[in-house]
């Protein structure tokens, strides 16, 4: 491993297990809160970002997954998970910025 590479990916299976789970449980949550909510999550802010922050997650899982099944060298692997984690901080911070509003608003 050079020191530009990523960690080797963790050959635990109750880690894999975890892994996997989190990435099935992200995936189902986004197909069921759109089709459950009939689209509304579109018609707030805080429904948007649930929605992103967890298709955040469901990408950011699912490069997990691949790479315990394929291991971690593949092409553009590292701006892909560069965009996802950006991708992650970005909902963070639009949340900061939800909750700051929210609370100047009602405060």
């Amino acid at each position: 491993m050079t020191p530009a590479s990523c960690q080797a990916v963790s050959t635990s299976p109750w880690t894999n297990a975890a892994v996997i789970a989190t990435m099935l449980g992200s995936l189902v949550f986004v197909a069921a809160y759109s089709w459950r909510t009939r689209g509304a999550w579109r018609d707030s802010a805080v429904g948007q970002n649930v929605m992103t922050f967890m298709a955040s997650v469901l990408v950011v899982s699912s490069l997990a997954v691949a790479s315990i099944i394929w291991g971690t060298d593949w092409p553009h692997r590292n701006l892909i998970r560069t965009l996802a984690w950006g991708l992650i901080a970005a909902c963070i911070w639009w949340r900061v910025v939800i909750l700051f509003r929210i609370q100047h608003r009602d405060g």
